[in-house]
C-alpha cells in the first residue's frame, strides 16, 4: 500500500534524526566533552550579552535550544543538585526559568509558605507523589518525596485561602473569562518533578507556579480541560498526517476510551510520565522553548514513530499503556514533532497553540489568522511563516 505523503515526509525526518544520532554516538568521549563544553560556552555567552535586550537574548536562546539542544549537566551541577535545597541552578534550569519568565524569586516568601506546614490538600498530594518516577534512584536521591510535597503544598497555600469553601479560583479574579484553576490535581505531581530535577527547590516552586498559572492554566482546571483538549488535538493531528493509522486506532477504541491510553497520561503530564527522565528533560527543553502546547506534537510524533508496530498489532491499545510504550527518545521525537507543527493546517495550529490558556468555548471564537508569538524561526524545522 502506498504511504500517505506526510508519512513519507515524517519517516525521512526520523531517518535523518537516526543518522544524526548514530554520528553523535560514534564520537569518542573526548570529542563529546569538547562539543558539550563549546555549546555550553555559547549559551553562557548569549546569557551574558549585556548589549542585547532580554527579548533578543530569549529569541536567540530559543533558536539554540531547538537547533543545538542543551548540553547535559556537568558533574559539578549534578553534585550541587544533591543538596537539601538543590544548590545552584543548572544551565538547563536557568534556561527553563528564563523561557518561563520565572527569573525572579523570593526565597523568604517560599520559606514562609512552607513554614506553615502541610495544607488541606496534603493527603491527596502524598497519595500521588510516591508514584512519580518510581524505581528511578537518581531522581529519588535528588528529589525525595518531601521536596515535591513542600512545593505542591506551597502552591496551594500561595494561590488559595484555607477554609475557603471553593477549591477553584480565576487566574484574574476581576475577569470572568479568565482561566479557572483548582488547588491541586493529580498531574501536578508529575509536572513539578522535572523542574525539581534541574533546579533548586525555591526556583522550582516559582517556575512551577508560573508554568501552571501563566503557561497552561487549563491543565489545572477542575475538569482537566487542557488535557482533554490535547487528546482530541492529537487525534486530529494524526488524522491529518497519517489517516491510515488514525482510522486504525479509532476503530480499536482510542477515541472512545482515551483514559485507557498513554495519550491521556502523556497529555496531562506534558509527557513527563514516559521514561527515562534523562530524555524527558530534553523533550521539555523543546516544550518550554516552543510552548507547552507543543506536547500535542510530541505525542503525535510518538504515535507516528510507532506506526509499524501499531498497525501490526490486533490490540494496539496494549502498546500504548505506560508499561508497554517504548522509552522516550528525544533525538527522534523532537525533530518529528517540530515537522508535524510545520505541516498541519494553520487553523489547527492556532487552536493547539491557544488551548493551554482558554476553554473549548473560547477556542471556537478565536481568530485563526492569529500567529502564535511563542513560535520561533530555526534554520531547519519550524512552523512556517504565514500571511494574514
Amino acid at each position: 500500500m502506498e504511504l500517505p505523503p506526510h508519512v513519507l515526509t515524517l519517516r525521512e525526518v526520523a531517518n535523518r534524526a537516526r543518522r544524526q544520532k548514530s554520528r553523535l554516538n560514534g564520537r569518542t568521549r573526548s570529542q563529546r566533552i569538547q562539543k558539550e563544553k563549546a555549546l555550553r560556552a555559547v549559551y553562557i555567552h548569549t546569557l551574558q550579552k549585556s548589549h542585547s535586550s532580554l527579548s533578543d537574548r530569549i529569541r536567540e536562546l530559543r533558536r539554540l535550544i531547538l537547533t543545538e539542544g542543551v548540553p547535559p549537566e556537568s558533574e559539578r551541577e549534578a553534585q550541587g543538585n544533591r543538596g537539601a535545597w538543590g544548590g545552584a541552578c543548572s544551565l538547563r534550569g536557568v534556561l527553563w526559568k528564563i523561557m518561563l519568565g520565572a527569573i525572579h524569586l523570593d526565597a523568604d516568601m517560599y520559606c514562609s509558605l512552607i513554614s506553615e506546614g502541610p495544607t488541606w490538600k496534603d493527603e491527596d498530594i502524598c497519595n500521588d507523589i510516591f508514584r512519580v518516577f518510581q524505581g528511578n534512584e537518581q531522581f529519588k536521591e535528588r528529589v525525595p518525596d518531601e521536596k515535591m510535597a513542600r512545593v505542591l503544598n506551597a502552591f496551594v497555600r500561595l494561590n488559595f485561602e484555607p477554609g475557603n469553601d471553593s477549591e477553584t479560583r480565576r487566574i484574574h479574579p476581576s475577569d470572568p473569562d479568565s482561566a479557572l484553576i483548582t488547588s491541586y490535581v493529580q498531574p501536578m505531581s508529575a509536572i513539578v518533578a522535572p523542574l525539581l530535577f534541574v533546579m533548586p527547590e525555591p526556583d522550582a516552586f516559582y517556575a512551577f507556579n508560573t508554568l501552571v498559572t501563566r503557561h497552561c492554566p487549563q491543565y489545572a482546571a477542575p475538569d482537566l480541560q487542557g488535557g482533554m483538549l490535547a487528546v482530541e488535538f492529537v487525534l486530529r493531528c494524526l488524522e491529518f498526517v497519517d489517516p491510515q493509522l488514525s482510522q486504525y486506532l479509532i476503530g480499536k477504541g482510542t477515541r472512545s476510551w482515551p483514559m485507557r491510553t498513554i495519550v491521556m497520561q502523556a497529555a496531562l503530564s506534558f509527557s513527563a510520565v514516559i521514561p527515562p527522565l534523562s530524555e524527558v528533560v530534553k523533550v521539555w527543553d523543546m516544550l518550554i522553548a516552543f510552548g507547552m502546547h507543543a506536547n500535542v506534537f510530541v505525542i503525535t510524533a510518538q504515535l507516528v514513530l510507532l506506526r509499524g508496530a501499531l498497525l501490526k498489532d490486533p490490540n494496539p491499545l496494549n502498546r500504548l499503556q505506560t508499561r508497554s510504550i517504548p522509552p522516550m527518545d528525544a533525538q527522534l521525537v523532537v525533530p518529528v514533532a517540530l515537522k508535524i507543527a510545520n505541516i498541519i493546517p494553520d487553523a489547527l495550529f492556532t487552536e493547539i497553540a491557544a488551548h493551554p490558556f482558554i476553554t473549548s468555548q473560547q477556542l471556537a471564537r478565536i481568530d485563526v489568522r492569529h500567529e502564535d508569538d511563542r513560535r520561533v524561526e530555526t534554520p531547519k524545522s519550524t512552523r512556517r511563516r504565514r500571511r494574514n
